[in-house]
């Protein structure tokens, strides 16, 4: 992500350089000269471009799976029961193989604190937070979209397997700071990690 800032800050002042005729002399020395001042600029803007602060907490990047007492059928129904009572969109759902593919577009975010623990400890998932060295800013998301895959397991006529996972996709979450230049806004792309919340509220619910 750095590498990628460093190079978009040079292209954008090479352009700038070149389009107000900064490189027209023809000595090469002063084209060197102006090269080495535009690559010095480009390491101090550098390194004052938002750092991304990733989780150090440790959190369940495999699938949970727990065991319950009770048939297939009931089990199916009090799942798609919680999706319904908390707006949780079903993307896809195949009874047959037991999987369901869940969708939740505003899930509460949280992150860290200092001294790594969740801000907000009843969140779904916690990210990554940007840092702003320039403003000396934090800058995180309260909520965002996240997907689940679920599989709900026939063990015997009466025990019933419920596999769960966070999709794993680090473009779930964009963070939006300043730019350093002239309408240079960033896009960041973070991972997230459950919390194990919506596990337990699942939980909860088949119970």
């Amino acid at each position: 992500m750095e590498v990628e800032y460093i190079y978009e800050l040079y292209a954008r002042l090479l352009d700038s350089f070149l389009s107000r005729g900064y490189f027209c002399q023809k000595e090469f020395k002063f084209k060197y000269t102006c090269m080495s001042k535009l690559l010095i600029a480009v390491l101090l803007f550098a390194s004052c471009a938002p750092k991304i602060v990733p989780p150090i907490g440790v959190y369940e990047s495999k699938s949970v799976e727990q065991t319950y007492t009770g048939q297939f059928e009931i089990i199916w129904e009090k799942v798609i029961a919680m999706f319904s009572k908390k707006g949780i969109s079903v993307k896809v759902i195949d009874k047959s193989s037991g999987f369901i593919s869940v969708h939740y577009p505003t899930a509460p975010f949280t992150t860290e604190d200092k001294g790594g623990k969740l801000v907000d400890s009843n969140a779904w998932v916690v990210t990554a937070k940007i840092y702003d060295p320039k403003g000396r800013k934090y800058y995180s998301g309260n909520e965002g979209p996240i997907d689940w895959n679920i599989y709900i397991r026939k063990t015997t006529d009466k025990v019933t397997t419920v596999n769960i996972k966070l999709v794993d996709d680090p473009t779930i979450l964009n963070f939006y700071s300043p730019g350093y230049i002239e309408n240079a806004k960033r896009t960041y792309k973070v991972k997230a990690y459950s919390t194990g919340v919506f596990e337990r509220l699942l939980a909860e619910q088949i119970r």
